[in-house]
């Protein structure tokens, strides 16, 4: 979403450059073409400003991305070492009951 915005704002950026532009050419006095020309001016600042804005954007997403896949791995770790653990758990309570079992057969006996 963010780049989508950042490239819609550059494409109008870039179109208000080219009317500002447009307008220099035509104007028919100097006082007109010192506003079409300061007009120019601003939109190509302004364009600046929208890739500056949108070089940040990419590289913040691209962070965002390592640190996303950083937090998958984590998170398989930690799945793993809980199935590892419920194993031991499972293995530990079967232990025990045949413990319990052995116990009173032999109090039976």
């Amino acid at each position: 979403l963010e780049t989508d915005a950042a490239a819609a704002a550059a494409h109008a950026a870039a179109a208000a450059v080219e009317v500002a532009q447009a307008a220099v050419a035509k104007a028919d006095s100097s006082k007109l073409k010192a506003h079409a020309k300061t007009a120019a001016l601003a939109a190509a600042q302004v364009l600046d400003a929208v890739d500056v804005v949108s070089s940040h954007a990419a590289a913040m997403l691209a962070d965002l991305e390592v640190e996303r896949e950083a937090h998958l791995e984590e998170a398989t770790r930690v799945g793993e070492a809980v199935k590892r653990h419920e194993e031991r758990v499972k293995a530990a309570s079967a232990a025990r009951a045949a413990s319990v079992q052995r116990r009173q057969d032999l109090k039976e006996e």
